[in-house]
């Protein structure tokens, strides 16, 4: 088979189809975890190995470029993994979570960072985009958040906003596909980085 004729969407929205995952009914079980990712977040300055065992962050603030005079969106921000180091070398960030507890902690988060430049906008991303509550952003990201049984309009609606550039990660563990991607990276221990 061509690799170019292959309906990625159309193999997405199967596995989705499969998967029991809908990240509209997920506020409750985020809203539940908000206490524990936030004490993470607040151990940043003290033990930074035990924050970032994975060493995630640490990979992903690396490679996202920034400017100190542009914004960015940070949808599901959580209670500020990216957003807390982000704030303080760019103008405005808008934090953009569908759990009101993440915000909650978020806040509490800048505050004791003394940072005042972050917008909270509680809502699931898909209703985000669908009630027009977004601009446009110099930067997006969607570090692990953005799932969607239509993968394809999610990102269109992404580059959407995006004036420069837009950084989409995904978990892995969760999806129907994930371990079969592990095994074709040549992946096939179980002590390995959750994401790719």
């Amino acid at each position: 088979m061509d690799f170019n004729t292959i309906d990625w969407n159309a193999l997405w929205e199967e596995a989705a189809d499969h998967s029991n995952w809908d990240t509209r009914s997920q506020k409750d079980l985020w809203d539940q975890r908000a206490g524990s990712f936030s004490k993470r977040i607040s151990r940043v300055a003290d033990d930074r190995e035990q924050l970032d065992k994975d060493d995630y962050i640490s990979k992903m603030l690396e490679r996202i470029e920034i400017k100190p005079e542009w914004s960015v969106l940070d949808i599901g921000c959580g209670p500020g993994t990216l957003t807390i180091p982000l704030a303080r070398k760019v103008k405005s960030i808008t934090a953009l979570d569908i759990s009101s507890e993440m915000l909650k902690h978020l806040k509490i988060n800048a505050d004791i960072n003394k940072l005042n430049n972050i917008n909270y906008l509680v809502s699931s991303w898909q209703d985000a985009f669908t009630e027009n509550k977004l601009g446009e952003y110099d930067v997006v990201i969607a570090s692990r958040s953005l799932m969607s049984l239509d993968m394809k309009g999610a990102i269109s609606n992404i580059n959407f906003i995006t004036r420069h550039v837009a950084y989409i990660t995904f978990p892995v563990i969760h999806l129907p596909l994930d371990f079969e991607v592990y095994r074709a990276i040549g992946r096939n221990g179980k002590k390995h980085a959750p994401y790719i």
